[in-house]
Parts: C-alpha cells; structure tokens; sequence
C-alpha cells in the first residue's frame, strides 16, 4: 500500500514490553541500500536511534543498510562446532540436506589450506540465540501481520498521500493507546497461552546452552 509515485511504505517498529509496535513510517522510492540509509538517516536526525539488536526481512538492500549504519550484532563461534557435532547424529540419506545447509548457511572447509569459505548466509542473520535469552520475538510475524492487515483497511492499493497519511494518523492513534497503557504498567496480552509457553520452553533451553558441552546438547 502505498501512492503512485513510491515503492513501498517501509516502517519501523520497536518492542515495548511484550507489544510489537509501529513507531515510524517511511515512504520509499526503492529498496536499494541507499533507500534504506536514507531511511535511518532521517531517524537518527530526530532521534538518538541507537538499537540492540535489529529484525529485518531477508532483503539484500535493508541488511546492507543495516550492516552499514547499525553494526550491532555479534558473531557466534560455536556454530561450526556445534553442526560439526550434529551432523554425526543424522543418517546418510541426510547428506544432501546437510551438505546444502554447510554451503548455505555454515561455511564449508576450503580446498586448500585451513579454513572455511563464507557461507552464502551470515550467521548473524539466522542465529537468533541472544534474541531467546532477551525474550525479544524470534521471527517477525508480527510485523508482517500488521501490514496485511493494515492493507486490508486501506480501500485502495495506491491511495494519495493525504489520505494514506489520514489512515496512517488513526491506525497510530490506537498504538497511542496501547503504550499509554505499557507505560502505565498495565500488561498487554498479544500471544495465546499456548504459544507464551512456547516461547517459555524455548527461553529456558537457549539459557541452558554450555559452550563447553556441545557434546550433550
């Protein structure tokens, strides 16, 4: 959804408490790095922006962008070690997949000499263990929900700028509502029970993790 004239409405969202919440909007003409940057320059000029960790889809100009303005993620050294160790416990008609996720995502051994290739994928794009132990969403569903919905409620694909700026007006003024209430410290249910355990569970095996006895995991 977005006017005649751009490629994309692009937003930013933060967690508040438990509660994905739209906090800047952002009319795009592209997607490339310098879109994005243009994008986050803006932020940074009216905000001391300096996040903990950033979410985005795996979209080549935004990871760019981010790599180059937001360098904030730290790398894992037990990931090699650790699918080292697992591939041991699969059978051999798994060699395929296993050989497929290597070059992917892990990083095959080179021919010559010692070491291994970059992986197609960084790790830091996939890893999401420091992400479990802050309890901050794994995957961005909720962002992605927010815009199908929000696409829903806009009548038109390529509304003027005036009348998405109206849409955009009231669809923040409910959020207003919602971090009223997160500042008055009341609780926001956003997840079924079901999956709050869930991510529990998980919570509770990411804080478990030993680097030392990969072995046993």
């Amino acid at each position: 959804v977005c006017p005649d004239d751009y490629y994309q409405l692009f937003t930013l969202h933060a967690m508040m408490t438990n509660a994905i919440t739209p906090l800047v909007y952002g009319l795009l003409i592209g997607k490339s790095a310098e879109d994005y940057n243009l994008f986050f320059e803006k932020v940074s000029e009216q905000d001391n922006f300096q996040p903990e960790s950033i979410m985005t889809d795996f979209e080549t100009g935004t990871i760019k962008s981010v790599k180059d303005m937001l360098p904030n993620i730290l790398h894992k050294d037990q990931i090699i070690i650790g699918f080292d160790l697992i591939c041991d416990q699969f059978d051999d008609d798994a060699d395929d997949l296993l050989e497929y996720f290597e070059r992917a995502c892990i990083c095959v051994p080179k021919r010559r000499g010692t070491g291994r290739k970059k992986p197609q994928v960084d790790h830091r794009l996939w890893n999401i263990h420091d992400r479990v132990v802050a309890i901050v969403p794994r995957p961005n569903n909720s962002v992605e929900d927010w815009h199908n919905a929000f696409a829903d409620r806009v009548p038109i694909s390529h509304p003027t700028i005036v009348k998405l700026g109206e849409k955009i007006r009231r669809e923040q003024s409910k959020f207003e509502v919602d971090m009223t209430k997160i500042l008055q410290r009341h609780d926001i249910k956003t997840k079924k029970a079901c999956y709050r355990k869930s991510d529990e569970r998980i919570t509770r095996l990411a804080n478990s993790f030993d680097p030392t006895q990969l072995d046993q995991v």
